[in-house]
């Protein structure tokens, strides 16, 4: 996964996982992503839920993905199975960005200088392996951090447990 790109959607801070997939719903006992899916932001109170698809790059503020642990499955499958690129924040639940990224979905913390790079709607190209993010739209860039390489291959693989399957064939 050497580089995303994708249209930003600005979610602002303590942006739970109640607020990705509403906790009446417990689809982790029965693994249905697709009906996951079907619920993403159903009560997140974004005007914009509806137009947030494949490709697009979330950013948000503090506490990206709070809330009890149970639940972080079933927000990330679904935001998997919607097609977004990724979750940038300023920062994130700690188990919730595990998660994400054992599924092989990036959640990384660059929020706070893309913040500074980005605005709602805005079309952002990241490279994860250098870190270098640039606004394809005004062609303004920002050197950030690369995310770990062991993060990186883990992504790559499609999730931990590819990623150590294939590790385990070499």
């Amino acid at each position: 996964m050497p580089s995303l790109r994708g249209r930003v959607w600005q979610l602002g801070d303590g942006f739970g996982c109640h607020r990705i997939v509403p906790n009446r719903f417990d689809f982790r006992r029965t693994a249905d992503w697709a009906a996951a899916e079907e619920h993403l932001f159903e009560e997140s109170g974004l005007d914009f839920a509806d137009r947030i698809g494949a490709g697009d790059l979330l950013l948000a503020g503090t506490s990206f993905g709070r809330g009890h642990a149970h639940y972080h499955l079933q927000a990330v499958k679904a935001l998997q199975r919607r097609g977004i690129g990724a979750v940038f924040a300023v920062s994130f639940n700690a188990i919730f960005q595990r998660t994400a990224i054992n599924e092989g979905f990036p959640a990384w913390a660059y929020g706070a200088p893309l913040a500074e790079l980005v605005g709602a709607g805005d079309e952002l190209e990241i490279d994860l392996g250098t870190g270098l993010a640039r606004n394809t739209g005004t062609g303004g860039t920002r050197q950030l951090p690369p995310v770990a390489e062991v993060v990186r291959e883990i992504l790559d693989a499609g999730g931990l447990e590819a990623s150590t399957l294939a590790r385990l064939a070499r």
